[in-house]
């Protein structure tokens, strides 16, 4: 994947109650990108005819990989991967770890349907350093689904707060043998919304991985995260209702000259931090269990 004008193909995966946000979202990656761009839909199963036809006809040249063709391909690509074939049927985010990299034709171009884009940009899945083989965004977390003591003398490390919200990957780093490995040794008891991300910051460390500089590829927190730097913004779902107070500026005609999405280098996944992590997030649930109980019993 370089920096050439060539049309790029970049893919998503949509469910039927985000259409109307991808729309907007994804309208926005194609309108911004210097570089053209033809986007394949995935469908986690849910999208129904009317959607995939505002999908065709509101942004040309899409195309919608539905869910029953996906399974069928995935069958025969994973039969001989018996942890990946679970793991992709227990968690929909498995269709993003393994149907987006190994039904893409070339190397991996990826953007959730909750990233609004704000300017014209180039380079964005550009990986011109033949070192670096992956790209995240920076997350404002160490959003794992990995307890601490997992990393504790295990044969992969990760990358610090890697959001797989975008990623750009070369098609020859995808070690499906290493991710296979990867998820027998894990357990993804906590938080397996977040098991897809945490493989692919393993895969991304043991690749070699540069993150998206957090200026201009914000994910973002309160609607001061978007300056003037920002390229984009991902409006995850605690932030989700904060999109549509940048959603009309993205539409209108930008003044200014086309910027270079940069990048930074990784810094790597401390024990510590994840154990503090782990146990704010034990201390929340039990906070949580607490006040549930004390609810009064109306009758």
């Amino acid at each position: 994947m370089n920096s050439s004008q060539s049309s790029l193909c970049v893919r998503s995966l949509i469910c039927h109650r985000h259409v109307e946000m991808a729309l907007t979202c994804l309208g926005s990656l194609v309108r911004f990108s210097t570089q053209p761009l033809r986007l394949v839909i995935h469908d986690d199963g849910s999208l129904t005819k009317e959607d995939i036809a505002r999908f065709e006809g509101e942004l040309p040249g899409t195309r919608v990989l539905l869910r029953a063709e996906a399974d069928e391909r995935m069958d025969e690509g994973l039969q001989n991967y018996p942890e990946a074939r679970s793991f992709r049927s227990r968690f929909v985010y498995g269709l993003k770890l393994f149907d987006i990299p190994l039904l893409s034709e070339g190397d991996i171009a990826y953007c959730d349907s909750d990233i609004l884009f704000l300017r014209p940009f180039f380079d964005l899945f550009c990986l011109n350093d033949p070192k670096v083989s992956a790209l995240f965004m920076i997350d404002t977390q160490e959003s794992y689904s990995l307890a601490p003591w997992q990393l504790l003398g295990a044969a992969f490390r990760l990358p610090s707060r890697v959001n797989a919200g975008l990623i750009a990957m070369r098609k020859s780093a995808y070690d499906m043998d290493f991710i296979e490995q990867f998820i027998g040794r894990a357990r993804f008891d906590n938080y397996a919304y977040w098991a897809e991300q945490t493989c692919y910051a393993a895969l991304g460390y043991q690749a070699g991985c540069r993150m998206y500089d957090p200026d201009q590829v914000v994910l973002v927190d309160s609607a001061a995260s978007i300056t003037e730097q920002a390229v984009a913004g991902h409006f995850v779902s605690m932030r989700r209702h904060l999109l549509d107070q940048f959603v009309s500026a993205s539409k209108e005609e930008y003044q200014g000259e086309p910027v270079a999405v940069r990048t930074v280098p990784p810094q790597d996944c401390k024990v510590f931090e994840l154990t503090k992590l782990h146990f704010r997030r034990q201390l929340g649930r039990a906070k949580a269990n607490v006040l549930s109980r004390l609810k009064p019993v109306t009758s």
